[in-house]
């Protein structure tokens, strides 16, 4: 039920159904945002983000989101979810580059779970 919500929420905020399917969008004027949540379908704490963020390890509220990540909901602009830091191990599907749209489970889009370290807005 609070999947079927937030779909429609995004919808009436004029995301779009091709949006809700995750292409890239381009020429987005809406202020970037990305919502990143602990559990899939949406579950679990949330944190939203309005620029990148490159070290998910930095316990800014109380809450690591290094390797916490499971879902994701794009509202606006293009985001690239990576791994670890340069130096350190690299994960073979990272980074993936994310549009507008509905992410209920992070392995949908070829990222394993729990394994974003950083978080970067493209456009």
């Amino acid at each position: 039920m609070k999947t079927i919500a937030i779909i429609l929420a995004l919808l009436l905020a004029g995301i779009g159904i091709a949006a809700v399917n995750g292409a890239p969008q381009g020429n987005n004027t809406a202020v970037p945002e990305v919502i990143v949540f602990e559990y899939p379908a949406m579950d679990g704490q949330h944190k939203h983000y309005f620029a990148s963020d490159l070290d998910l390890t930095d316990n800014k509220e109380g809450k690591f989101w290094n390797d916490q990540i499971s879902s994701i909901v794009v509202i606006s602009g293009n985001w690239a979810f990576m791994g670890d830091p340069v130096g350190s191990v690299e994960l073979p599907n990272l980074p993936v580059v994310l549009g507008p749209g509905v992410y209920p489970d992070v392995k949908i889009k070829g990222i394993e779970d729990n394994t974003i370290s950083q978080i970067r807005l493209e456009s």
